[in-house]
C-alpha cells in the first residue's frame, strides 16, 4: 500500500503518524510518503488539544508528556475555562482521569517528523512544490485506480493521496457555513504561562482564546468583520490584554470563514486538516476532527467501509462540532449589543433547525446523537455543561 500525505503542518504530521501507527497495529505494510515544501512556513499558532488528540500523539509518536513535554514547550490542559460568557466563570472539564495538552505547533512538527523517521520503516519524505493532484481512472469507467501527483515537474503515482495542505483556494466542492465569527487577530506575549486550561474570553465582538505555553502565551482575538473593523478589533485586543499600540505591528491576521468539504473522501483522493474542514477553534475542534477523519480513512482504505459511508461519518463529526459551537453561542455572554443580539438569534435558529437540543435531552439512540455525546466524552459531562451555562434544557419537559 502506497499513500502520500501532502503538507507538514500539525494536521499533516498527525495524519501521517496516526496512519502509520494504525496500519502497523493491523499488521499491514504501509509505504507512506510525506510530501511538503520545506520553504513554506508553518502558521505557528499555539495549539490547544482534546484528550483524544493527546492520546493519539502519545501513541503515534511514542511521546511521553510527563518527561518530554519541554520538547513541545507544552503545558497540561484539564479543560476549557469560559470567562465573561456568564457573570461567573465556567469550567468545561474533561472527564475524570483525562487530560490534554497545549503545544507549540512548530515544535510539534519538528518532533513529529524526527520520530516518524525513527519509528516507521515505511516513512519517506519528498521535498518539493506540489503542482498537480488528480485521479487516475480505469478505461471506460469512473472508478479511480490511484492518485496522481506532480512535484517539481516529476510524476508520481500512489494508491491514495491525503491532502493536508491547508485552506483551499477553490470552494466549489465545499459547504460554506454560516457560523458566528469570520476573522481573527493573533498576538503572542513573550511571557510564559501555565494555568491548566484553555481560556475562552468573551468580548464585545466575539471571544478570545488564550493558550498557555512554556515560552509564550498565545492570544487569538476572534470577531465578525461585519460588526467590527480590524482597527476596532486591535483596540479591543489591547484593552483586554497587556498588548500595546506598538504590538499591533506584530498582530497576525487570519480569515476564519467556516467551511467543510462535501466529499472528504473522493475515491483515491482524501482531505484532512484545513483542507477538509475549518470552524472557529472553540473547544479545540481542529485536530480533534483531524484524528476522527484519520480513523475513518483507515477503515475506508482497508475496505471496511465504502466511500459513501466514509463521507457520511466525516460530515456527522463536522455537524457535531458545528452544533457545539452554536450551543455555546445561543446563550450569549455578559455583553449586550448588536453583535451579541445577532449571535444569539442566528445560533438559536440553527440549533432549532438541527433539533440538536431535543436529541441531547432525549438521549436518542441514533448516529448523530452518539457522535455529539462522544464529543462531550459522555452524557454526564453534557449535563454539567447544560447546568453551568444555565441552559437548563435537562430540567424542561421536551
Amino acid at each position: 500500500m502506497k499513500i502520500a500525505v501532502l503538507g507538514a503542518g500539525s494536521a499533516g504530521v498527525l495524519t501521517a503518524g496516526c496512519l502509520l501507527k494504525d496500519f502497523k497495529n493491523c499488521g499491514i505494510e504501509l509505504d507512506l510518503t510525506h510530501v511538503y515544501d520545506p520553504n513554506k512556513p508553518i502558521l505557528g499558532v499555539g495549539e490547544s488539544t482534546t484528550s483524544e488528540v493527546t492520546f493519539a500523539i502519545g501513541q503515534a509518536f511514542d511521546f511521553v508528556f510527563a518527561t518530554e513535554k519541554d520538547q513541545l514547550n507544552s503545558t497540561t490542559k484539564y479543560g476549557t475555562q469560559y470567562i465573561d460568557w456568564r457573570e461567573k466563570e465556567i469550567i468545561f472539564p474533561f472527564q475524570s482521569g483525562y487530560h490534554a495538552i497545549h503545544f507549540d505547533a512548530r515544535d510539534f512538527v519538528k518532533m513529529g517528523m524526527e520520530r516518524l523517521e525513527k519509528l516507521y520503516d515505511g516513512y519517506n519524505v519528498l521535498h518539493g512544490n506540489v503542482e498537480r493532484v488528480s485521479q487516475s481512472f480505469t478505461d471506460y469507467t469512473n472508478e479511480s485506480k490511484g492518485g496522481e501527483l506532480t512535484v517539481d515537474g516529476t510524476y508520481y503515482m500512489f494508491d491514495y493521496i491525503i491532502d493536508c495542505r491547508g485552506r483551499p483556494t477553490d470552494f466549489t466542492d465545499y459547504e460554506e457555513c454560516n457560523l458566528v465569527l469570520n476573522s481573527a487577530l493573533v498576538y503572542d506575549n513573550a511571557e510564559p504561562s501555565d494555568f491548566g486550561f484553555t481560556k475562552h474570553v468573551a468580548h464585545k465582538y466575539g471571544w478570545m482564546f488564550v493558550i498557555p505555553l512554556q515560552h509564550r502565551t498565545s492570544h487569538g482575538f476572534l470577531y465578525n468583520n461585519n460588526f467590527c473593523s480590524k482597527e476596532e478589533a486591535e483596540q479591543e485586543l489591547i484593552r483586554i490584554t497587556d498588548a500595546t499600540d506598538d504590538d499591533t505591528k506584530t498582530f497576525r491576521t487570519f480569515d476564519l470563514t467556516p467551511y467543510y468539504c462535501k466529499k472528504t473522501v473522493n475515491q483515491r483522493l482524501l482531505k484532512n486538516g484545513n483542507s477538509a474542514v475549518f470552524f472557529e477553534p472553540m473547544s479545540a475542534n481542529s485536530l480533534y476532527m483531524a484524528i476522527k477523519n484519520v480513523e475513518i480513512f483507515s477503515q475506508y482504505i482497508r475496505g471496511e467501509i465504502n466511500g459513501y459511508r466514509a463521507n457520511e461519518l466525516c460530515i456527522l463529526n463536522y455537524r457535531a462540532v458545528e452544533d457545539l459551537i452554536n450551543l455555546i453561542y445561543h446563550g450569549g455572554s455578559i455583553y449586550e449589543n448588536e453583535f451579541w443580539d445577532w449571535a444569539k438569534k442566528t445560533s438559536s435558529e440553527r440549533i432549532e433547525k438541527t433539533d440538536v437540543l431535543k436529541r441531547y435531552v432525549k438521549k436518542q439512540n441514533d448516529e448523530m446523537f452518539k457522535t455529539i455525546t462522544e464529543r462531550f466524552m459522555g452524557h454526564h459531562v453534557l449535563r454539567y455543561v447544560d447546568q453551568e451555562f444555565e441552559f437548563n434544557y435537562f430540567n424542561r419537559n421536551t
